[in-house]
């Protein structure tokens, strides 16, 4: 193997440990459990969303490019930044970076017979990411030369005694339209936001190694994409499987978590538990160090380098520590709806791009804002209880029930829409106003030409 080769590998097994984080190790399995001894559709559907949409994302960045700005600027300047502040704030401090460490003190050291507090087990996990994101010229090589490989020994273990030593068999559970159900649950994992953050670590550790030209670069994150996508297709499938497998044995109504716990126990007994902990603890770990670094990167960039990169690693990890202990779900509830309302304004923009030959500045426009029309209402959905104590507060219950019902009516139509029951709501709004902006900008643009021939 050259050395280009043995660098894209590193590469791809990096993007896979960072892609694979602690709710991809929870989603395969209940899935697994909910459609028995129909798991293969379910799969197929989960990979369909959960693998294709990433990794396309991280083709369309780096073909655009290599940042999210590269992908916003088909519509503008002020909205390529607006959208990249909100995906980094979102993704990274706001939500995914302290769940990190929260979903790791509750599933890897919480259980464990020590007693160590969720500040403490907060401090040690971010102690590490700094360790990792502080060298940022050795971050694709130290997450895909050494956590990875003590990722997939981990998850190889607990699969293969999961196929030497079956937990029960798969069976019938009345399931329906398992393939949908294995759609939507790995487009509700979100990981397209994820795959544009995580490109730039990938487009810079392959810098770091000396190549520079973009035909290069491109072609080394395809690869490097392909190779997560075969890992991921591999664990993701055989926990789907795991999880069917104890569709003869637990109910149907068990938490994921205690479904993952269960699977940890009845393969090892008392030391599944440490593997489980080992599992989601590196999962979350490559996952976090992975944002860490693409959001320090982006903020020092933002303020011009007046806040280095240091800096600012290490006040994202210490906000996030904090945040990990004392108040995730006071900031989800703020991040999830900025989430659901970015998710697919993204979706359309890394699509288009695929395409950007063919598209002009005003499809993009309009595919963005059909887009956002459904987000927002998906968005504000989430807001809308609260919102409307504080307009009934203020302004008294007229105005309160005139957003309620007006909401309550747009959200009815949206569910209408052509392929919202699979979270596609946005598709035919996007596709249609895309349409209709192409043909207008055409139609102004051949009107000026024949004003000005005339003239």
């Amino acid at each position: 193997m050259n050395s280009k080769s043995k660098d894209t590998l590193i590469v791809g097994l990096a993007l896979f440990a960072m892609f694979f984080g602690a709710g991809n190790l929870i989603f395969p399995p209940t899935l697994g459990l909910l459609s028995g001894d129909k798991w293969f559709p379910a799969m197929l559907g989960f990979m369909l969303t959960g693998i294709g949409f990433p990794v396309i994302g991280v083709i369309a960045t780096a073909k655009a490019g290599g940042h999210i700005e590269d992908l916003g600027d088909r519509v503008g300047k002020v909205f390529s930044k607006t959208l990249g502040l909100l995906i980094m704030l979102s993704i990274g401090p706001l939500l995914a970076i302290p769940r990190t460490a929260a979903t790791t003190y509750e599933i890897g050291l919480r259980p464990l017979p020590i007693n160590i507090s969720p500040a403490v087990g907060s401090i040690i996990f971010f102690a590490i990411v700094l360790y990792f994101v502080l060298t940022p010229s050795k971050l694709i090589d130290r997450i895909g030369g050494v956590l990875t490989p003590v990722l997939i020994i981990v998850l190889s273990a607990m699969l293969v005694k999961s196929f030497i030593d079956p937990i029960g068999v798969p069976t019938d559970v009345n399931a329906v339209r398992t393939f949908k159900m294995g759609f939507e649950e790995g487009y509700q994992t979100m990981d397209a936001i994820g795959s544009i953050i995580l490109t730039i670590v990938v487009i810079e550790g392959i810098k770091s190694k000396g190549y520079l030209e973009h035909r290069t670069i491109l072609s080394m994150t395809i690869i490097a994409g392909i190779i997560s996508a075969i890992g991921l297709s591999l664990v993701y499938g055989g926990f789907v499987y795991v999880g069917a497998t104890t569709s003869s044995v637990v109910s149907s109504d068990m938490t994921r978590i205690e479904l993952l716990n269960f699977i940890a126990r009845s393969l090892w007994g008392s030391f599944g538990a440490i593997v489980l902990g080992i599992a989601v603890a590196l999962a979350c770990l490559t996952t976090a160090i992975g944002l860490t670094a693409t959001v320090g990167a982006f903020f020092s960039e933002l303020t011009k380098n007046k806040i280095s990169y240091n800096a600012m690693v290490i006040g994202i990890s210490v906000f996030s520590a904090v945040m990990a202990t004392i108040g995730v779900d006071s900031i989800v509830s703020i991040a999830v709806p900025i989430l659901v309302t970015i998710y697919p304004m993204t979706l359309v923009l890394i699509i288009m791009s695929l395409f950007d030959r063919f598209l002009n500045r005003a499809s993009y426009i309009g595919a963005v804002l059909g887009a956002f029309i459904i987000g927002a209402i998906q968005g504000i959905s989430y807001t809308v209880p609260k919102v409307a104590a504080i307009l009934n507060a203020y302004f008294g219950h007229s105005v309160s029930y005139a957003f309620t019902n007006f909401f309550a009516v747009s959200k009815d139509f949206m569910n209408s829409l052509p392929f919202a029951e699979l979270g596609f709501a946005w598709l035919v709004p996007s596709l249609l106003l895309g349409l209709i902006f192409r043909f207008v900008s055409g139609f102004i643009y051949k009107s000026n030409n024949v004003t000005k021939s005339t003239f």
